[in-house]
């Protein structure tokens, strides 16, 4: 395993903000019956395609005022970017992301944490059957998925997402296509368990990429939740959902087909029915500003 000193207690290992920096040079795994603690304050740098997974309990919990950050190391020399067709400029190593999988722990949480150029089809940030509460995230340096779940218990919240692109950039011409999306989920919430995708700021994204895409049970089993969202510029769809879903209090805005993309289809705030025939999705209290079509039922 790489290096990447810390303090372990009993089934704690604690990543304290006194060691820190660290520096993971290979992949990380926290087992099961391990808690990993993060301290406020504590910065981890990592190196290119390394992980960090979680199979116990995470509590990677920072402060407003002391967040925790993870990041290339600083000043590391840039390396090609593999996003896409390969044709993006080279910038700072891209690192695997966080991963926690098959660990329905009611207390694991990722709070005012910044999370910098991790790239990776499972997402900066992946919750894989598992659960957890993101609250206060920001997002860097990434043209991939940014958060993504699998058959997961969430609450996102207070995060920021931003702009995927930057203004001369073309996704269809990079080759990605589906896949720079900001909130990727598949599967479902198992049982008892929740989805609540609330009160975060989603930056733009263009061609054939939803802001997010995500999948849904049927009441009166657990069902998706997106309450309270600003949703800027997105030349495709702010919200792609199969599943019933509530949708509540949400500020779509500018939803503009652009010409960035393969796909000559329509731009929806809100496109619902991936799950089939039978799904009810219930709207209340948004506002739809500058859109092509507020909703689409397919």
């Amino acid at each position: 395993m790489g290096f990447y000193p810390f303090v372990s207690t009993g089934s704690e290992v604690r990543w304290t903000v006194a060691a820190s920096p660290y520096h993971v040079t290979s992949d990380v795994t926290i087992p099961d019956g391990t808690t990993l603690v993060v301290e406020p304050g504590a910065s981890i740098y990592f190196d290119l395609d390394t992980q960090l997974t979680i199979n116990g309990k995470a509590q990677i919990i920072g402060t407003p005022t002391m967040r925790i950050q993870f990041s290339p190391v600083p000043g590391a020399p840039f390396v090609p970017d593999p996003a896409g067709n390969g044709s993006l400029p080279d910038g700072p190593p891209k690192w695997d992301g966080i991963r926690i999988v098959d660990s329905m722990d009611p207390d694991n949480r990722i709070a005012h944490v910044d999370v910098g150029h991790a790239q990776d089809s499972n997402g900066s940030i992946g919750i894989i059957r598992s659960q957890c509460v993101v609250d206060d995230v920001t997002f860097l340096g990434t043209h991939i998925r940014l958060f993504y779940t699998e058959d997961s218990s969430i609450i996102l919240e207070n995060s920021r997402f931003p702009d995927v692109f930057g203004p001369g950039e073309q996704a269809d011409a990079l080759g990605l296509d589906n896949v720079s999306e900001q909130v990727k989920g598949v599967g479902e919430p198992p049982a008892g368990g929740r989805y609540i995708i609330r009160n975060n700021s989603f930056g733009t994204t263009k061609g054939h990429n939803d802001v997010i895409d995500v999948d849904s049970g049927r009441r009166p089993n657990p069902i998706v939740q997106v309450i309270g969202n600003t949703f800027a510029q997105t030349g495709d769809e702010h919200i792609d959902l199969g599943g019933d879903v509530y949708v509540a209090g949400n500020l779509f805005h500018r939803v503009l087909k652009d010409d960035e993309t393969s796909d000559r289809g329509y731009a929806n705030g809100i496109s619902t029915g991936d799950a089939g025939s039978g799904t009810t999705i219930a709207v209340a209290r948004n506002i739809f500003w500058d859109v092509d079509h507020a909703i689409n039922l397919k």
